[in-house]
């Protein structure tokens, strides 16, 4: 499979036939799950791997395809990925005495993706039905919030991947498309981050938070749908 998305990619990228008739595309997206892992540097496998889950992720994403050659397309995609949760709990200090604290934790991440298109042959006029593949490049940061302590990315691993789907289009009057479709992919990557800082009030008690960095680990590990409209630019 690798070895099929890289020749049909390169060839794309190398042919002289520039992509016409460009469209974009809008949609609204729904990915199924991602994890976040609270200590990836451990020694311990069992305090490595633990991880929590995030479901339900809604995101929005642009696309923008043009046609190569007779049913092939190439097109260049990314979403804004943003999931929290606020069941997460964090252990900061009360007068020197431990506690455990509720908080914001969740990620953020931009999937960029290259892709190839081909138009299936039993797709008709107002119907037209897609297998896609490509190249993923992605990258984020860890999202926490302790009242108004925030967190900065200091360190950011790049993660590349390859991901797969189909899709499909309705064309009205040759003007208006909706499409959707879903998408399989698996990234991750390392995040180091630190605090803004490491003080703050919450219901009238001092609380400090102990760690001034901590690393991370993201995955987006579930199945993406989305549904949207597109229109022709050129």
């Amino acid at each position: 499979m690798k070895i099929f998305l890289i020749t049909i990619l390169l060839g794309a990228i190398y042919t002289p036939v520039l992509p016409q008739n460009l469209q974009v595309y809008l949609s609204g997206n729904y990915t199924t799950s991602g994890k976040v892992y609270l200590n990836p540097k451990s020694s311990d496998p069992s305090i490595r791997n633990r991880s929590y889950s995030i479901v339900d992720i809604y995101h929005p994403g642009i696309e923008v395809r043009g046609k190569l050659i007779d049913n092939l397309f190439l097109s260049i995609s990314a979403d804004y990925v943003k999931a929290v949760t606020d069941e997460q709990r964090l252990t900061i200090l009360t007068d020197l005495i431990p506690k455990s604290l509720k908080i914001e934790d969740g990620f953020i991440a931009v999937p960029v993706e290259l892709s190839i298109s081909y138009r299936l042959p039993f797709s008709d006029e107002h119907f037209k039905y897609y297998m896609n593949g490509g190249f993923g490049y992605y990258f984020g940061s860890h999202y926490r919030q302790i009242a108004d302590i925030e967190v900065k990315n200091l360190e950011r691993q790049q993660a590349y991947g390859i991901q797969v789907g189909w899709s499909m289009e309705y064309i009205y009057q040759e003007r208006y498309i909706i499409h959707g479709g879903m998408k399989f992919r698996d990234p991750q990557f390392n995040v180091k981050s630190s605090y803004n800082k490491r003080e703050t009030v919450i219901n009238g008690q001092e609380i400090y938070v102990a760690q001034e960095t901590f690393d991370s680990k993201i995955n987006i590990d579930g199945i993406t749908f989305f549904m949207g409209i597109a229109f022709t630019i050129l």
